[in-house]
């Protein structure tokens, strides 16, 4: 009897541990990407259902290629902890912070509208500024903010947030751009969920 139950607990501490790796970036200690999207749902049916704000940036960092084929990729690994650390310590226990991929991240501010979510985004980037990772010195990332509108979907949401992080990237990196398909879609009052 006593073995059985031995069992059964090491199988529970196991699967905890499975299901704790499959929801946290081993590297950055960031959501995963699978797990930021179930969070993501959520804060999208809590915006809409109480007409609240919900903000998404997404940031990448600049010539990451470069810093992985000049330094090696265990200094591109470094750049990426130290950057999520950094992230960490700017935002509120109420957002999330997702590896996207590569050194793409996510980050979900609920409660947020677009101008402050901006704001966020520049502090984060001034942040990474002033703070040198080593003999790496200060790394430089560029943003796309959005604010999330009712009818989207997660995915909808994540390509607008790509998008204006293509147009910071094109206007010369290292700054922020906002999607400007909806300078402010919050839906505020008379918004009719219906509809």
């Amino acid at each position: 009897g006593i073995s059985v139950n031995v069992d059964i607990t090491e199988r529970v501490v196991l699967e905890e541990r499975l299901r704790i790796a499959a929801d946290i970036d081993e590297l950055t200690r960031a959501l995963s990407r699978r797990r930021f999207y179930e969070v993501m749902g959520g804060e999208q049916r809590r915006a809409a259902r109480y007409r609240r704000p919900l903000s998404l940036i997404m940031f990448d960092i600049d010539r990451f290629k470069e810093i992985n084929d000049t330094h090696g990729h265990l200094a591109g690994d470094q750049v990426l902890v130290f950057l999520s650390d950094v992230v960490r310590r700017q935002i509120r226990d109420s957002d999330y912070l997702a590896r996207f991929g590569g050194d793409e991240f996510l980050l979900l501010l609920p409660e947020t509208p677009l101008d402050g979510a901006v704001r966020t985004a520049e502090r984060l980037r001034a942040a990474l500024a002033q703070q040198p990772c080593g003999e790496l010195g200060a790394v430089k990332c560029s943003f796309g903010v959005c604010e999330y509108t009712p009818e989207e979907t997660g995915d909808d949401l994540v390509r607008r947030a790509d998008r204006a992080l293509y147009q910071a990237k094109a206007a010369g990196r290292d700054r922020v751009a906002a999607d400007p398909a909806f300078p402010s879609a919050h839906p505020r009052a008379g918004w009719d969920p219906a509809m």
